[in-house]
């Protein structure tokens, strides 16, 4: 990185040291929302989602803005005899399977990543232009992320100006992944010379689909809970910005089948207490208005009896992501909304 750069950063070091939430309360600062560039799309979608226990997928006609899910899919792993040769063989004959049954005409394939397989930060840069910020990001990145940079790819995008007397600086939010991560995503479909036309962040897409509530506003805080086989993610949201993400390794497996009512207790107690740190910590680093309504996604959200127990014994309600609130999808698209909220992912 040039002298110039590094004189620059170190001249704005400060911006780093500024909490999210004393910006926002600060009266002489001004936040100006940066919207990312609209695309518009012809033609089909499919849109795929692969961890640990299952692959979701979907299909979606794209005509400019207007938009219809022509299908919505989640397939789970065996849990006895089925080793790792087996899941490969499994997941690419899913993936050949889906893409052939609506590749005619054309479409282009997208792939999200989970997001406890990814690395998400936020934090302030000088307002730069586009060709010194990208290799400002380039410095900063190395401090940000858990491995090493050569190791990893990553995106950035800016996401609000804040504009002070003196000088204006940027909020950026990063993610970032391991090469090797990506491979491992991207093997299936190089093996059947799929090409891949994007690749998305989960938490950052799922954040999308709350622009189309009804009463969505980009200065709402929204939170979303999704408690999985394997693993449990909390993400917050300013509008549909995604401004932070915690994982952690409480999951639905710990429950195991025998419906033990004790389980179900420890497990919910525990559920409610890493909700509540993240909470604290959101409210401490970032904002303090957050509603204590989360929206529940994924398989958790078809277990009634863990939710009415969690909201029974706290002041936090837990509810279904309300699909129904999505605008662009028709009364015959709600036929398979009882599908979706394991699978925002791909929507």
């Amino acid at each position: 990185m040039s002298d110039y750069l590094k004189k620059l950063i170190k001249k704005h070091k400060k911006t780093d040291e500024i909490s999210e939430r004393s910006i926002r309360q600060a009266p002489s600062l001004v936040l100006k929302k940066i919207y990312p560039k609209k695309i518009y799309y012809f033609g089909k979608i499919i849109v795929f989602c692969i961890d640990s226990d299952s692959i979701q997928m979907a299909c979606s006609l794209h005509l400019g803005q207007k938009v219809k899910i022509l299908d919505v899919n989640k397939v789970y792993f065996p849990k006895k005899n089925f080793n790792d040769i087996k899941k490969e063989i499994l997941i690419s004959g899913t993936i050949s399977d889906y893409i052939d049954q609506y590749k005619k005409g054309g479409v282009k394939v997208f792939l999200t990543l989970p997001g406890h397989e990814t690395t998400f930060r936020t934090f302030f840069m000088p307002d730069l232009n586009k060709k010194d910020l990208d290799s400002a990001i380039f410095y900063e990145v190395d401090k940000q992320i858990p491995f090493p940079i050569e190791d990893c790819n990553y995106d950035y995008r800016s996401v609000y100006k804040v504009v002070s007397e003196d000088q204006s600086r940027l909020k950026i939010t990063l993610h970032a992944t391991t090469k090797q991560d990506i491979h491992n995503h991207l093997k299936r479909f190089i093996a059947q010379d799929i090409k891949v036309d994007k690749i998305y962040h989960t938490q950052d897409v799922i954040g999308q689909l709350l622009k189309y509530f009804p009463k969505f506003s980009e200065e709402t805080n929204y939170t979303l809970l999704n408690i999985g086989l394997n693993s449990t993610e909390i993400s917050f949201y300013k509008g549909t910005t995604l401004e932070f993400s915690h994982s952690s390794a409480f999951r639905t497996s710990m429950l195991g089948r025998d419906g033990d009512q004790t389980k179900y207790e420890y497990f919910a107690e525990s559920i409610l207490n890493d909700i509540q740190n993240s909470l604290d910590y959101y409210a401490g680093q970032f904002t303090s208005n957050y509603s204590n309504n989360i929206y529940v996604y994924g398989d958790f959200a078809y277990s009634d009896d863990l939710l009415s127990l969690i909201n029974k014994n706290s002041g936090i309600t837990l509810e279904i992501f309300p699909i129904e609130n999505l605008s662009f999808l028709t009364t015959s698209q709600l036929a398979l909304a009882e599908i979706y909220p394991s699978c925002l992912p791909v929507l």
